[in-house]
């Protein structure tokens, strides 16, 4: 007889709990949005995380590499592939846990819309070495000290801050290329 009192009051604690994610995930969002117009950048929240996620990720990066004074609609080589895509893993990897999406889904399209979809045969070949590099070193002192800088551009999206994340461009590419 209890046990009908307690399902109920279960289920009334998770769907307040899930309330309350929403609320969190919306003022995540919230955060999010007010950091890109700090960079004239104004994206609609109206359609699913996923997609949110990706092109997120693509304009942060896509910011980063041209105020680093890289051109991706030129010629470009490995070391910017390999480190554009690097940095879309990195910061597809905080925004998915904000906005609760799927990792590998949102780093792997990011990386593929942030080159064009028209190249994602030739880009796609780049996807697994991509990760293997994210997997092996997702500890070390760069990766977490630009996901660091990344979460710090959210709560304080200063200029000063997001060129802290351009400063680690330079560095990731130098390293990249060294290898």
């Amino acid at each position: 007889m209890f046990k009908v009192f307690k399902s109920k009051k279960r289920k009334d604690l998770e769907f307040i709990s899930s309330i309350l994610k929403s609320c969190a995930e919306g003022e995540y969002c919230e955060k999010i949005s007010e950091a890109l117009k700090t960079l004239n950048v104004h994206l609609k929240t109206e359609y699913d995380n996923t997609k949110y996620c990706v092109e997120v990720t693509v304009v942060i990066v896509r910011k980063i590499i041209e105020k680093y004074g890289t051109d991706l609609n030129k010629n470009y080589v490995d070391d910017d592939i390999f480190t554009a895509g690097f940095f879309c893993f990195v910061i597809s990897n905080h925004i998915t846990r904000i906005v609760k999406s799927e990792f590998e889904t949102v780093s792997t399209l990011a990386v593929l819309d942030l080159f064009g979809f028209s190249k994602a045969i030739e880009i796609s070949n780049y996807i697994n070495p991509i990760a293997d590099m994210y997997n092996e070193i997702a500890d070390a002192k760069l990766t977490t000290a630009l996901g660091q800088n990344f979460v710090k551009w959210i709560e304080n999206p200063t200029d000063e801050q997001f060129d802290k994340m351009i400063q680690l461009y330079g560095i990731c590419k130098k390293s990249i290329r060294q290898k």
